[in-house]
């Protein structure tokens, strides 16, 4: 326990401020790419495991390229039919994320399931 407060003391004192921001900046991109794959396989299971892991990976390496390719703001103008759009990198990224889990599980499901029919009935369950 020690050591790890005196690990944070050493972060806060040597680590430059910019660096605690961005470190910021990218967590809560990051963060916001698990609520896919934790929310909606945790409520359903129409979702491929392995494509939300895709999805979830997708979601954070596009997130961080995106949030350093904008010279590290948090929004990124989105080009869209012509107009740009101010978007919030998390929000984009995770949209990108949920689209390739979808997609991602529709071809699993009906190519490559390894998921069994379920045969219990409600009965079963009373």
């Amino acid at each position: 326990s020690l050591l790890v407060k005196a690990g944070a003391l050493v972060f806060i004192f040597l680590v430059p401020l910019q660096y605690a921001l961005w470190l910021q900046l990218l967590g809560g991109i990051w963060i916001i790419q698990t609520a896919p794959s934790v929310l909606l396989a945790l409520y359903t299971r129409l979702l491929n495991g392995w494509a939300l892991l895709v999805g979830w990976a997708v979601g954070f390496v596009l997130g961080t390229w995106m949030f350093f390719a904008n010279h590290s703001q948090p929004v990124y103008p989105l080009h869209l039919w012509g107009t740009t759009v101010p978007c919030y990198i998390a929000v984009s990224a995770v949209i990108v994320n949920i689209g390739v889990s979808v997609v991602l599980s529709l071809v699993l499901n009906v190519v490559a399931s390894d998921r069994h029919n379920d045969l219990t009935i409600w009965q079963d369950y009373v």
